[in-house]
């Protein structure tokens, strides 16, 4: 009669659907797993430039950028991203490490938004490729308060080596170990200059007990007034 019929074939994709669902679920929850980790997670496909393939949202939070401007300075070569003191230094790193199937483990800078200087540890290795180009996985920590501190102990042990050289006589750091023996844990070049020799022909002649630099007859009174000092309540002791 000239009409037209419609042939239809249904298919039930409700597991299909679910599995779906599921995936995409699992894959936020890893996200977040990932996001929530201290320092960044990143991927990048090495060749001639290093191209990010995936970075966590604590990458770009490393040098105080947002997730959308960090994908979009990323887009180049992101080795370019870091200090350039120390791109030289993080390509040869990198390529030792793909060369070797090892894991490259060191610390570069990078500069902040801000223009300041960022300290960063990296843990990288490779974990396939992509278009026959290794794929790096790179794991990142901001260690800049670790740095500064390092910066600061060296500054105020530089300090205290200058206060100390200028002090008349000599100075003796000295732990008393559980067999009652006196161990040097730092001398002064003023120390050892008493004694006529130097700091460290000091230490290795008296490290092990400090007390053998007294003179015979005094030693033992020496060690009876320390001990005695010791298991006092007194915070100073004059000899």
């Amino acid at each position: 009669d000239g009409s037209k019929l419609l042939y239809a074939v249904y298919t039930d994709v409700s597991e299909r659907v679910r599995l779906e669902k599921e995936l995409a679920e699992s894959s936020e929850k890893m996200q977040d797993i990932i996001n929530a980790i201290p320092g960044g997670v990143a991927i990048y496909k090495i060749s001639d430039r290093f191209e990010t393939i995936y970075f966590s949202d604590g990458v770009p939070e490393i040098t105080g950028y947002t997730v959308e401007e960090y994908r979009e300075l990323c887009r180049g070569d992101a080795v370019q991203m870091t200090h350039p003191a120390d791109t030289e230094m993080v390509v040869r790193q990198v390529n030792e490490a793909l060369q070797n199937h090892t894991v490259a483990d060191f610390e570069f800078r990078k500069l902040h938004r801000d223009g300041h200087t960022v300290w960063v540890h990296v843990l990288a290795k490779q974990t396939g490729e992509q278009d026959g180009c290794p794929l790096l996985h790179c794991v990142f920590h901001n260690i800049t308060d670790l740095k500064e501190t390092q910066k600061e102990m060296v500054r105020l042990e530089q300090y205290f080596q200058t206060i100390v050289s200028n002090l008349p006589g000599g100075v003796a750091v000295v732990r008393l170990s559980a067999k009652q023996h006196y161990l040097t844990e730092y001398l002064s070049e003023g120390f050892g200059a008493l004694l006529g020799m130097t700091a460290e022909q000091a230490q290795q002649r008296y490290g092990n007990d400090v007390l053998g630099c007294i003179h015979p007859d005094d030693a033992p009174r020496v060690s009876r007034l320390i001990r005695e000092f010791v298991a006092g309540k007194d915070d100073f002791l004059e000899l």
